[in-house]
């Protein structure tokens, strides 16, 4: 189970202490670093993914050695979208820069 459980008790009871092992600050800092990893997977497999492009439009004979650009900003291009997707995934911030239904299906 998460440590904040664990160091529930001790805000009602004692507070926390800056040397207890099971501090709330230990635990924000292990829930920011698993989050972060999280994160940084899903930006990975979204631009790994982009930059391989779209096997079937490579079959048209439409060049693909930028990536899939269908539905993208031409001056962001594939890292600054792929960047912007999983952030706005992940954070739902609101904005766009590329339409997520034209990504490249995993």
């Amino acid at each position: 189970m998460f440590c904040v459980a664990k160091v529930f008790p001790q805000l009602i009871d004692s507070g926390i202490k800056d040397d207890s092992e099971h501090s709330f600050r230990v635990c924000l800092k292990e829930l920011v670093q698993r989050l972060l990893v999280i994160f940084l997977i899903g930006l990975t497999i979204c631009y790994q993914s982009e930059m391989a492009g779209n096997p079937v439009i490579q079959e048209m004979g439409i060049d693909q050695s930028q990536g899939s650009m269908e539905g993208k900003e031409v001056r962001f291009g594939v890292p600054q979208s792929a960047l912007f997707t999983t952030v706005t995934t992940s954070f739902t911030t609101g904005t766009v820069n590329n339409m997520h239904d034209t990504l490249t299906p995993l």
